[in-house]
């Protein structure tokens, strides 16, 4: 394998890394509660906008500057949660309504935070200033590169992934989710609080875009508002692909699209980026409708 390769390997992991973490949070949202959050991609900017605001009022790093912007965008996640969906599911009863009307209001959600940090950035790009984290390359050999940050974003993925799956699999609180994912209304019945679960969940959710969002802003130098709706098409199809519901099927699926899109970049050929990434997963889907993943429904998680 020459150093041109292990270089492209190595950007298909910095990609799939930002990938597994935007769509990890969707996924989870989408297995517990059955609600397809597009207000996700909307999260995705909140964060680095947080994370920006943060940096420039205090001379943080990016060790104590992401925290914060994990917290207040999952806090602004659960605010939607409590003002919106939980209205939502109490006050229409049809499942198919319901599952719309969320899909709506999500959407309106998205808009108004896009809007709101368009506004406040003048709809030009913005930049978390370089102060809060300096990136370092190591040289491998003579050709293959690697930075400091490629690293901290593969072992975030990585690292978030596994504690992801361990506490939905093992933490009082995962079991309770998987109940509520099962059967809410049984679940209510042996004392689970149904809101409080999905609070928690749209938490988690809302942090893990704003860590997948910040780390990519300082990856690529600079962002704009548009840059949650473009990655949110990617993250659905991540999520497809994985399983809806698998914390592995997600990461795993990150991967192989992030893979994916880096193969066909690298052969010159970028402008069929998409249709090749789409076609590979309508290839899986037709082989494993389920996705790569199969989550059982007593455990979609």
């Amino acid at each position: 394998m020459n150093a041109q390769s292990v270089n492209q390997i190595i950007n298909a992991l910095t990609l799939g890394s930002v990938y597994a973490l935007f769509a990890l949070g969707l996924s989870l949202v989408w297995g517990v509660l059955d609600v397809l959050n597009l207000a996700q991609g909307a999260l995705f900017l909140l964060g680095p906008f947080v994370a920006y605001e943060v940096a420039r009022a205090l001379p943080l790093p990016l060790v104590a500057v992401l925290p914060i912007a994990m917290v207040v965008t999952g806090l602004v996640s659960v605010v939607l949660e409590v003002a919106i969906f939980r209205y939502v599911r109490r006050s229409v009863d049809d499942r198919k309504r319901r599952e719309l009307t969320m899909l709506i209001t999500s959407i309106g959600a998205a808009a108004i935070i896009t809007q709101v940090v368009a506004n406040k950035t003048a709809d030009t790009i913005f930049y978390i200033p370089h102060a809060v984290f300096r990136p370092v390359t190591y040289t491998i050999g003579r050709h293959v590169h690697i930075t400091n940050l490629d690293i901290v974003l593969l072992v975030a993925a990585l690292g978030l992934g596994v504690v992801l799956a361990q506490w939905v699999r093992r933490s009082r609180h995962g079991r309770a989710l998987r109940a509520v994912a099962f059967d809410a209304r049984r679940a209510g019945l042996f004392g689970v609080s149904a809101d409080r679960l999905a609070a928690l969940t749209l938490f988690v959710s809302g942090a893990l875009a704003a860590a997948a969002g910040v780390l990519f802003s300082v990856s690529v130098g600079g962002i704009d508002s548009s840059v949650g709706d473009s990655y949110l098409l990617t993250a659905f199809a991540v999520v497809i692909l994985g399983g809806v519901g698998s914390v592995a099927g997600t990461v795993v699926g990150a991967f192989v699209v992030a893979g994916a899109e880096t193969a066909v970049t690298a052969a010159g050929v970028g402008q069929w980026q998409n249709a090749v990434v789409f076609g590979v997963i309508l290839v899986v889907l037709a082989v494993r409708p389920e996705g790569l993943f199969r989550a059982q429904r007593t455990q979609r998680v």
